[in-house]
């Protein structure tokens, strides 16, 4: 009877516990919803070198499945060429052995696997998207595990995503974002029919490389509402809007009213998008400025005959009572802009008549822009150019004048500080306001922080200074992921 020894029982022994174990840890993830088995079927061969995702290359199988084929022609040829050596009359036969440091690859190969099989238990794993497939603008769920509660990036193929307005868009089970619109590959818009794929990553890893497997979403056209008649007697009173405008919709909260300018149809694709995401945004600045707002009318038209979002929005005031009656710049190359725009002249009505058209509440209206909307207003960045002007202190002093390049960057630039070192928006926000029209920097600085007003400007001053690359946006200090 052959005899077996010592490695090849413990090769055996080893093949048998990772199956095992591996088989285990897989059925307790998925179990717990922690990991989704990409697909069900037959088995398939490239099956040994993915993921339990089923898709994505597993390097530790990979490394496992190399080592243990070596091994195994290696004990073969072994096998075979010790064959002729046997004697058939002797009851007792010897099989060669594994050499013990191919045996310790083994090892290390099964090791490493089931190692990295049990540590990935944190790897990012996205399982769904919701809906995956619709226009750019529209809200886009990702459902999976492992994402955390500090937010990173999420990435449509190379166009980063922003989050959707609210505290709770990004949770370790789900995010939700805004279909970006723009393809940074071209610079064009995504058009219908475009598939790319969702990938998310983490803050703190490599931001070229995902964090997780990946997930199709496929790009729709806006399904256009019904126009609503114009109702006379009943369209608002614009502040520079002298055309006929034509209702759109009402949110569902019935907070927000969508309009657009008879004269430039265009504009319908920029209501849809509003239309879908107002609620949500009107929510997140309630939050920002603890408080409910009053419901609202909005326009969008080629404001000053621009229709890239360029010239802005208007209203009569810094409140809903008299400022209810945005005007904002259609956008034809992004939605978001105008949402931003959007989000930019409702905050400034969060404002109670405070801040208005002074540099310190200008600033602020674009940071809530930026925190709620995302990074869309390239057009309005002012930080840079405070910079190259010297940096003067507009800490310590406020212009009654939203329209100054320099103060406004100042502002911008400060509050991206203030939010880099741990200190909330809304706080931000609500401080200011309190101060009113009159109040500094310095002094929401000190009352946010309880230190003296006059270390304000100097350690601003000093972080600035301290930026390996100096002020090269509206957010040099990073603060909005």
């Amino acid at each position: 009877m052959p005899e077996l020894p010592g490695n090849v029982l413990l090769a055996m022994g080893f093949s048998v516990i990772t199956l095992a174990t591996a088989k285990g840890v897989t059925t307790a993830y998925v179990a717990a919803g922690r990991i989704a088995k990409g697909r069900n079927g037959p088995v398939r061969l490239r099956d040994l070198v993915t993921q339990d995702d089923g898709t994505s290359p597993d390097l530790s199988k990979i490394q496992m499945l190399m080592w243990t084929v070596i091994a195994a022609v290696t004990y073969l040829y072994a096998v075979g060429a010790a064959l002729p050596t046997f004697d058939t009359c002797v009851s007792t036969v010897s099989f060669p052995d594994i050499g013990t440091a191919l045996m310790a690859l083994m090892g290390i190969g099964q090791g490493a696997y089931l190692g990295a099989k049990i540590v990935n238990s944190n790897t990012v794993i996205l399982t769904t998207l919701s809906p995956a497939q619709g226009p750019a603008g529209g809200l886009v769920t990702i459902n999976g595990y492992g994402f955390g509660t500090t937010p990173g990036s999420v990435l449509f193929g190379n166009a980063a995503a922003s989050l959707a307005p609210g505290s709770s868009s990004w949770t370790d089970t789900q995010i939700v974002v805004i279909a970006p619109a723009i393809d940074p590959s071209d610079n064009k818009p995504f058009q219908p029919g475009d598939t790319v794929y969702v990938s998310v990553l983490l803050t703190g890893t490599n931001n070229q490389s995902p964090t997780g497997n990946s997930l199709p979403f496929t790009y729709a056209a806006v399904a256009a509402p019904a126009i609503g008649a114009a109702i006379a007697g009943t369209t608002p009173k614009w502040v520079n809007f002298s055309g006929t405008a034509r209702r759109i919709g009402v949110t569902t909260s019935g907070r927000v009213t969508v309009y657009i300018d008879t004269a430039f149809s265009a504009a319908m694709q920029n209501a849809t998008a509003l239309l879908r995401n107002a609620d949500s945004i009107v929510k997140a600045n309630d939050e920002l400025f603890d408080s409910r707002g009053s419901p609202v009318n909005v326009l969008i038209w080629a404001l000053q005959g621009k229709t890239d979002g360029s010239a802005g929005g208007d209203h009569a005031a810094c409140n809903y009572s008299n400022g209810g009656n945005i005007e904002v710049c259609v956008s034809l190359e992004n939605s978001l802009r105008v949402s931003a725009l959007f989000e930019a002249e409702l905050s400034e009505c969060s404002m109670g008549g405070n801040l208005c058209s002074q540099s310190t509440g200008e600033a602020l209206s674009r940071w809530c822009a930026t925190w709620i909307v995302g990074k869309v207003l390239s057009y309005f960045e002012t930080a840079r150019k405070w910079a190259d002007d010297g940096m003067p202190d507009y800490v310590n002093q406020t212009l009654s004048t939203d329209k100054e390049d320099d103060s406004i960057g100042c502002g911008m630039a400060f509050l991206s500080w203030m939010m880099s070192q741990g200190h909330a928006l809304s706080a931000i926000a609500q401080a200011m306001v309190k101060l009113g029209d009159r109040g500094t920097l310095a002094e929401m600085y000190a009352k946010i922080t309880s230190d003296s007003v006059d270390n304000a400007w100097p350690k601003f001053q000093a972080a600035v200074n301290a930026l390996p690359s100096g002020v090269t946006s509206d957010d040099p200090f990073s603060a909005k992921p």
